[in-house]
C-alpha cells in the first residue's frame, strides 16, 4: 500500500484570519484533490502502458479520508508499491484458482501470449484445465506454461495446438519507477492550489455575510 499524508500548518500572518475549520476543510479538500491526482494519473498511465486492467484497479483503489486533523490518500492496489520501489517478487505458496494447487512459479507472459495481449489473467481466459500444461523450451530449457489442443485434423504434421501462455519463474526483480506516482511539483502543486482555493472561498462566504 502507498500512503500519501496531508497536514496544514498556517503562517503567522493568516492565523488571524484562518479558523480551526477553516483548517480542517482545507486539508479535507487538499486530500480529496491529491486523490482525483492520482486516479487521473492511473488513469493515463493504463492508456499509455497497454496495462488497462492493473492501473484502472490501481485507480478504483485510491482512496482520501481524514484522521483527525491529516488527510490520508491510500493506494491499497496489490503491487503499486513495488512497482515504485522495486523489488523482487515470489510465489506466494497460496492455492492457485486455475489449479487448485500451491503457486510454486510465477506465470510471466509473453509479448505474444494471449493473457497479454488480451490484458487478463490465467484464471480470467476461462482455459479448460486439462488443456493447461507444463512444457519445456526446447532453446532456454526452461519450463513455461500453455495451452494445449487436441485439433480434428493434422496441421503441419501436428495433431495438437500449442499455445503459449507465458513462463514459470522462481522469482521477478522489477527496478525502481519513480513514473508510477506523479512528480513532487505535481503533487505540491495540487495540495497549494488546493488549499488556497478552499480558504480563498471560504473567507468570500464569511465576508458575504
Amino acid at each position: 500500500m502507498i500512503t500519501l499524508q496531508v497536514r496544514m500548518d498556517m503562517s503567522v500572518a493568516l492565523a488571524r484570519m484562518v479558523t480551526p475549520e477553516d483548517m480542517q476543510e482545507m486539508t479535507r479538500h487538499a486530500g480529496d484533490d491529491l486523490r482525483d491526482l492520482l486516479k487521473n494519473h492511473f488513469v493515463e498511465r493504463s492508456q499509455q502502458t497497454g496495462s488497462r486492467n492493473y492501473w484502472a484497479g490501481a485507480a478504483e483503489a485510491t482512496e482520501s479520508h481524514m484522521e483527525g486533523r491529516t488527510a490520508r490518500v491510500t493506494v491499497s492496489h496489490t503491487g503499486v508499491r513495488l512497482h515504485l520501489e522495486g523489488g523482487t517478487v515470489r510465489p506466494t505458496g497460496r492455492t492457485s484458482p486455475v489449479t487448485g494447487k500451491p503457486t510454486r512459479s510465477l506465470l510471466v507472459p509473453g509479448p505474444d501470449s494471449p493473457l497479454r495481449k488480451r490484458r487478463i489473467t490465467l484464471a480470467e481466459a476461462g482455459i479448460p484445465q486439462e488443456e493447461i500444461m507444463v512444457l519445456y523450451s526446447t532453446k532456454s530449457h526452461l519450463p513455461y506454461l500453455a495451452r494445449v489442443q487436441e485439433r480434428k485434423r493434422m496441421y503441419k504434421g501436428q495433431r495438437q495446438k500449442v499455445t503459449p501462455l507465458g513462463l514459470l519463474l522462481k522469482s521477478v526483480t522489477h527496478d525502481p519507477d519513480r513514473t508510477v506516482l506523479p512528480s513532487d511539483q505535481a503533487l505540491t502543486d495540487t495540495v497549494k492550489t488546493s488549499a488556497v482555493d478552499t480558504l480563498a472561498q471560504r473567507i468570500s462566504n464569511r465576508t458575504k455575510r
